[in-house]
């Protein structure tokens, strides 16, 4: 099922799956020392591997706004703010909290950029 998380305390990293099993990682982008980001052929994110993860990182919650094509995935819980962002490309930018913890990733272009399944069975605002 996915999203999802795995957690593996004994390498001390975890994985959010935001596709199904039968996609093709195409591409891993480091976008820090201790987020990894996975695509697809087609430029979709399918995954972020996050190392020494925190400790209250828990399944995403993936939003999306249809009217403007945009999602945010929350992968901490609402008391924890993002304090800087990390722009990955025009389309994906990280909130990362005061230690450079992942709070959450900002989407635009949902359609283009995320696996049409998650896209499809994402929590929508006001529904």
């Amino acid at each position: 099922m996915y999203p999802s998380l795995s957690v593996d305390r004994t390498l001390n990293a975890a994985y959010i799956r935001l596709h199904p099993k039968d996609a093709i990682r195409e591409l891993t982008l480091c976008v820090d020392p201790n987020i990894n980001l996975e695509f697809d052929a087609q430029g979709r994110l399918l995954g972020i591997e996050v190392l020494s993860p925190p400790t209250r990182l828990h399944c995403p919650r993936v939003l999306i706004d249809r009217d403007i094509d945009a999602g945010y995935i929350r992968v901490q819980p609402r008391d924890v703010i993002g304090e800087r962002t990390l722009a990955v490309d025009s389309d994906i930018t990280l909130d990362l909290d005061s230690v450079g913890s992942l709070v959450g990733v900002e989407i635009l272009s949902v359609a283009t950029r995320l696996h049409p399944a998650l896209v499809r069975d994402a929590v929508w605002p006001g529904a």
